[in-house]
């Protein structure tokens, strides 16, 4: 075969058609080549579309992933700083609760000591008590004695004594002495003894001319009224060292200086005599 542009012409053919054929194929060609070169420009725009689709669609995945990564680790953080503070109240806390354990055994060990000192007071209050029955049968005991030695010695005044009357134990000079029991006026004479005498109980100075009334008694003064006692030296000598019932119901004994002094009376089996300084003493 003879190439197109070596082929020999026809004798009757045209160096023009040749020319024109060419021009045509030529033309067909550059189009074909136009078509194909368009369709890879729109294949790379294509491509080029889809690459930066991809990478806008990444970097929009990254931005996304980022920014949940900076929300994650914001929230570590803030989970961190959390759990921090939570550790530093639980390590207070545990402080707190040793502090408290320190407290609670401190206490029960006094609690142990106050229990051990109740106990021990306990043990010594049943001893006082059990003490104080022991002493309270024997003061019963005491008491019963006593009483029956009271009305012994009720009965031994009694039986010695003489019986005198008011008038005559009048006549012997009050001693100076000061017998035990209620004394309102403060004057040194009991309130019972007082009664006895007839003087007031709730003035000293029954008379009120200035002088007590036991100043006056013992002075041998009239403490109702003026002028002295009718003292008889002979009735108290008479009657020296025994002891003189009055009325039957009040006892006095007259010393050896010639004074008497009160022992009580009947109804209380002369109880003023266990108190009185002259007869109680050594």
């Amino acid at each position: 075969m003879v190439p197109i542009g070596q082929r020999a012409l026809p004798d009757n053919q045209q160096p023009v058609e040749e020319h024109q054929i060419l021009s045509s194929r030529l033309a067909e060609q550059e189009q074909a080549t136009g078509q194909a070169i368009g369709l890879r420009r729109k294949q790379r725009w294509v491509f080029y579309g889809v690459i930066i689709v991809m990478f806008l669609g990444a970097l929009f995945l990254i931005v996304k992933v980022y920014n949940d990564n900076s929300k994650l680790l914001a929230n570590i953080e803030t989970a961190a700083t959390a759990l921090k503070q939570k550790d530093t109240d639980l390590t207070s806390t545990k402080q707190e609760i040793t502090a408290r354990d320190q407290q609670l055994q401190a206490a029960d060990a006094s609690l142990e000591l106050v229990q051990a000192d109740l106990l021990q007071k306990n043990t010594d209050l049943q001893t006082a008590v059990e003490n104080n029955n022991a002493l309270q049968a024997e003061l019963a005991t005491l008491k019963n004695k006593l009483t029956s030695a009271n009305a012994n010695v009720a009965n031994l005044v009694l039986l010695v004594a003489v019986k005198v009357s008011k008038t005559e134990a009048d006549k012997i000079t009050l001693a100076d002495t000061a017998p035990d029991g209620a004394d309102t006026d403060a004057d040194g004479l009991s309130d019972e003894l007082e009664s006895i005498l007839g003087t007031a109980t709730d003035k000293s100075d029954s008379d009120n001319d200035g002088y007590s009334d036991k100043a006056e008694l013992i002075g041998g003064f009239n403490p109702l009224g003026t002028g002295q006692l009718a003292i008889d030296n002979k009735v108290a000598t008479k009657y020296k060292e025994k002891i003189i019932l009055q009325d039957n119901k009040t006892a006095w004994y007259i010393a050896a200086n010639g004074k008497k002094y009160f022992l009580g009376t009947l109804s209380d089996k002369f109880g003023a005599m266990r108190y009185n300084p002259y007869w109680t003493r050594s």
